[in-house]
């Protein structure tokens, strides 16, 4: 769900991602100012990275995915974010009665202190019984 990717990973992803683009000559005018803005934009999430918390903010990934033309589960792997295991797990946790349709601020969802309990098969189970009986 989460592997933790030191800043230095963040930069070198950033920094290659920059150089694969910079490859690239523009064609037009919309594709020079688009390139523009995302040297200047990599530049400063390059010069900002050091002082940003462990986790990025919404607005960040975001960013990031924009400038970079980069999906939104991209920008969260490059953070370390596997939106696949979150959706996986949301599955789990919510019996298919909810799901995940686009990315929320708080990607660490808060779990219950005993989650291996809620995680099995039998407990699933029992929970989704008890649903059922109170929806009744």
């Amino acid at each position: 769900m989460y592997r933790p990717v030191t800043r230095s990973e963040i930069a070198d992803a950033l920094a290659h991602i920059r150089d694969l683009y910079r490859q690239i000559k523009p064609s037009d005018d919309r594709e020079h100012r688009a390139s523009e803005r995302r040297e200047v934009g990599i530049k400063n999430l390059l010069s900002n990275l050091p002082r940003t918390k462990e986790h990025p903010t919404l607005n960040t990934v975001d960013e990031v995915a924009d400038m970079a033309w980069l999906t939104i589960e991209g920008a969260h792997r490059l953070f370390g974010y596997d939106l696949a295991r979150i959706r996986e797990y949301d599955l789990r946790l919510n019996g298919g009665r909810t799901h995940i349709e686009r990315t929320h601020k708080c990607l660490g969802p808060e779990l219950p202190q005993d989650f291996s309990a809620i995680t099995t098969g039998s407990s699933l189970a029992i929970r989704k019984r008890r649903l059922r009986r109170s929806s009744s």
